[in-house]
């Protein structure tokens, strides 16, 4: 593992800037985290009050991905919505 301090104009930099500064072979090593906010947790917690302690129902989910592929939110969603009704039906 490395640990490389990035300059303060790191987010200025082309990804092919940031791969070559980080010894990345290319850009598709490049990774991006993107927090999501399940906006409906709220709503989900006052109509099901017993969501509150479901493992499977979360209020933020966290995704890595490469940074040269876009993120399909609605299948993000899906996936934890299947996720949820698989554990609640078990």
């Amino acid at each position: 593992m490395q640990v490389a301090r990035a300059p303060s104009n790191y987010f200025d930099l082309t990804l092919e800037q940031r791969a070559k500064f980080l010894k990345a072979p290319s850009t598709y090593s490049l990774c991006k985290t993107i927090v999501m906010q399940n906006s409906k947790y709220s709503v989900g917690i006052e109509a099901f009050p017993e969501a509150a302690t479901d493992a499977t129902y979360y209020k933020n989910v966290i995704v890595i991905t490469q940074f040269e592929a876009k993120l399909n939110a609605t299948k993000i969603v899906n996936i934890m919505k299947q996720l949820h009704h698989s554990k609640t039906k078990s």
